[in-house]
């Protein structure tokens, strides 16, 4: 954070009966004196500004998140801040990480080249990608759909789940439609079925055992089966 300096003293001095002036110029930072840096001339306040409490040199040096850095870095001089590090016309600033490398693509905190294939940038993480054809399921890579389905930003192979069911909650979940059926989740279907009730004006599927219970007219509730197993009252 950059303040102005906030004041120029004057100091009087007494040697015997005589009153002597001495000025003394500072520029002092963070209130009450905290941090001071003195100058001789007015001449050398030129440039000068405040990093949270201490006194620096706009023109030498930049202030990076509350550090003082110096910006000739090696022959090369800086002109911007990367967290509280200096940043060079050949680096890449990335959420507050320097890079070596210039002109580079961020993820998240971390650099890469679009131009290079290998990687994809999946929800600011860099995944490394098996084929050309992969591209981004959640936080990771897969084949796009050939032998892979991505549900719910996770990653099946094709053989043991074919389809996604999305849950009353709009979460997705892997299932084998072969084997399975969705109904707010994967169930099997050899045990479970499948009701539609309505529910403040909504169907919302809802999973039941048939063998004991009952989906009926005006499906506002799932039902108990009678003791003859009928579902007629």
């Amino acid at each position: 954070m950059k303040r102005q300096f906030q004041f120029i003293t004057f100091v009087l001095m007494t040697v015997g009966s005589d009153v002597l002036a001495q000025l003394e110029i500072r520029a002092c930072c963070g209130g009450l004196n905290i941090a001071c840096q003195s100058f001789e001339r007015v001449e050398d306040l030129f440039g000068v500004s405040c990093c949270g409490n201490e006194p620096y040199n706009t023109y030498s040096h930049l202030c990076c998140s509350g550090v003082v850095r110096e910006r000739n870095r090696g022959g090369s001089y800086a002109e911007l801040c990367c967290g509280t590090e200096v940043l060079r016309y050949d680096q890449t600033c990335c959420n507050g990480v320097v890079h070596n490398m210039i002109n580079g693509d961020c993820c998240g905190q971390a650099v890469y080249s679009k131009l290079d294939k290998t990687y994809l940038c999946c929800n600011q993480t860099l995944a490394r990608t098996i084929t050309p054809s992969d591209v981004c399921c959640g936080s990771t890579v897969f084949d796009g759909g050939r032998t892979q389905i991505c549900c719910g930003n996770q990653v099946s192979e094709k053989t043991n789940f074919d389809s996604c069911c999305e849950k009353n909650d709009k979460t997705l979940v892997p299932f084998k439609s072969s084997t399975h059926m969705c109904c707010n989740g994967a169930y099997q279907r050899s045990t479970m079925a499948c009701c539609y009730l309505r529910i403040n004006g909504t169907l919302v599927p809802s999973e039941y055992n048939p063998n004991n219970l009952c989906c009926k007219y005006p499906y506002e509730r799932l039902t108990t089966k009678t003791p003859n197993q009928s579902c007629t009252d």
